[in-house]
């Protein structure tokens, strides 16, 4: 039994169905996902930090993964989930920010990946959309893409087509072997997966730290899209430009903690992203919004996930953070062959449940 419909939840789902297990997942109505509120960057070039080997890594697998992986999702999911290998173009606004994104080239072709820094006007003319006031940037061309709301529905589909049962209901808690519902009902289960996004720690003792962000949706005159994934820092914030082939384009995200019933956007996350989307790329003071999101990424201490099995008994597969459309599909199956006993990774250590127990 798994709880939790998100990415993370439906994931993990499909992967002990395909290995023959009879599986039901527990929707709860109280605490929706944050799945549809991202953006669908596959990025391990753009996401790659200091100190953080093990989820570069891990990274990078789940972006090999995801090649084949959207073939087959879209092949069973009966959708185009819009997986494309567009690239990130990473945009330095001063000279100082060009002289870390020169390091944080270094750092990415260490680790064998596809690295170019580029000056001024290099940048401009790879990139017509972005502002010829920039320092400079950096090319990471092998950074893709998938629309996350159609990878989510094609995952809905696929589980159906397997025979999970979709149960509404909200839960109360969570055992080895069973989950109460909040109508003080019990569903037995010979395994119990909590996949609840930042809702985890009401369910289960992790350290976990929901972190606060908002999205908008929007669409542009033919001709002023962007080619690349855009990203830039910019007075001390991030944001970055996502176009889809769909004519879609995505501008996020702020990032503050808040109380998950904080769900309303405010005046200053949609000022503070269009008047920095609009620093980066001018033209998105023409975006016609067609959607405003807020949503909570599960972050962790050490900024790993939540992979395993916990001192209680219950199996958890969460705390993705920024990452969960990248990594969520690699981890489930990692978790899927540890639950069936088909091999257990060793990575799964440093990603368990436990190492978080101390802190929570």
């Amino acid at each position: 039994m798994v709880v939790g419909a998100g990415i993370a939840g439906m994931t993990i789902a499909v992967e002990l169905a395909r290995r023959g297990a009879r599986v039901q997942v527990i929707a709860d109505p109280s605490r929706s996902p944050t799945t549809p509120v991202a953006a669908g960057m596959l990025a391990p070039a753009a996401e790659t930090d200091f100190g953080e080997d093990l989820l570069v890594r891990l990274e990078q697998d789940a972006r090999t993964a995801w090649e084949a992986l959207a073939a087959t999702l879209e092949r069973n999911g009966d959708t185009d989930v819009l997986f494309e290998v567009r690239g990130s173009l990473v945009a330095a606004q001063t000279p100082g920010d060009l002289d870390h994104l020169r390091r944080m080239v270094d750092l990415q072709r260490r680790f064998g990946m596809t690295a170019s820094l580029l000056g001024a006007r290099d940048l401009v003319d790879l990139e017509p959309a972005l502002s010829s006031h920039l320092a400079g940037g950096a090319l990471l061309p092998d950074d893709a893409q998938v629309d996350n709301r159609r990878a989510l529905a094609a995952y809905d589909t696929w589980a159906a087509k397997l025979g999970i049962e979709r149960i509404e209901a909200a839960v109360r808690a969570v055992h080895p072997d069973a989950v109460e519902l909040a109508d003080t009902s019990r569903l037995q289960a010979d395994t119990v997966v909590v996949a609840a996004g930042s809702w985890l720690r009401d369910l289960v003792e992790v350290a976990l730290q929901p972190v606060r962000g908002v999205t908008i949706r929007g669409t542009l005159p033919v001709g002023l899209a962007p080619r690349h994934c855009l990203r830039g820092e910019l007075r001390g914030r991030r944001v970055y430009i996502v176009p889809r082939a769909s004519h879609e384009i995505v501008i996020g995200a702020t990032s503050d903690e808040a109380p998950l019933t904080d769900r309303d956007p405010r005046a200053r996350d949609l000022l503070d992203l269009l008047d920095d989307a609009r620093t980066l790329a001018p033209a998105m003071g023409e975006l016609a919004v067609t959607d405003v999101s807020v949503g909570f990424r599960p972050a962790t201490p050490d900024n790993l996930p939540i992979v395993g099995r916990g001192d209680d008994g219950v199996w958890v597969h969460g705390g993705h953070y920024r990452h969960g459309i990248l990594l969520a599909p690699f981890t489930a199956t990692l978790l899927a062959d540890a639950i069936v006993g088909d091999g257990v990774d060793p990575r799964l250590a440093a990603l368990s449940p436990t190492r978080l127990r101390s802190r929570a």
